[in-house]
């Protein structure tokens, strides 16, 4: 082996025993969690978002392909729906996803609304709100909520070829 190679592999050990002890590798405690299977409604499901009572939301496909939003509670995956859109293009589809979750149980995201354009959503006490778009925007997306309602987003205002953005709140 060349001094080099000998130099290289040294250094990455001396590295990963530095990284060890940076991140308390020489102290003993033992890490406590669980993996918990959420399911799907179909084929396959995202988690995006946790609340202090172990409440998940996220995005799963459905059987007949569509993307929905779902909040995951006491062991049961719940469907969110939609804001009732149906894009157009080679196929129609429909379209929902939820990025987070408060305290309250409160639900915040994206969907596809009857106008056909993306809308924030709030989902509270089993209803889903058009939060609309701020500011007179083409689009919007929730992207946080916390323990006091208050949400945060962004607004696309269209243009073309480059596409105008604002956070809201």
């Amino acid at each position: 082996m060349s001094n080099a190679r000998k130099r290289t592999r040294m250094l990455g050990v001396f590295s990963a025993l530095m990284l060890t002890l940076w991140v308390g590798g020489n102290e003993a405690r033992a890490e406590l969690y669980s993996v918990t299977d959420l399911g799907t409604l179909g084929t396959w499901s995202r988690a995006l978002g946790i609340n202090d009572a172990g409440q998940v939301v996220g995005a799963s496909v459905t059987g007949d392909g569509f993307t929905r939003a779902f909040l995951y509670s006491n062991g049961t995956m719940m469907n969110l729906g939609t804001l009732g859109g149906i894009g157009t293009g080679p196929v129609p589809y429909s379209y929902s996803i939820a990025w987070g979750i408060n305290n309250a149980g409160q639900v915040i995201g994206e969907s596809l609304s009857t106008d056909n354009n993306y809308r924030a959503f709030l989902y509270s006490n089993g209803t889903m709100t058009n939060l609309g778009t701020q500011l007179g925007g083409v689009s919007s997306s929730a992207s946080a909520i916390n323990n006091v309602g208050e949400i945060v987003g962004i607004v696309n205002f269209g243009g073309f070829p480059i596409e105008t953005y604002m956070a809201f709140s």
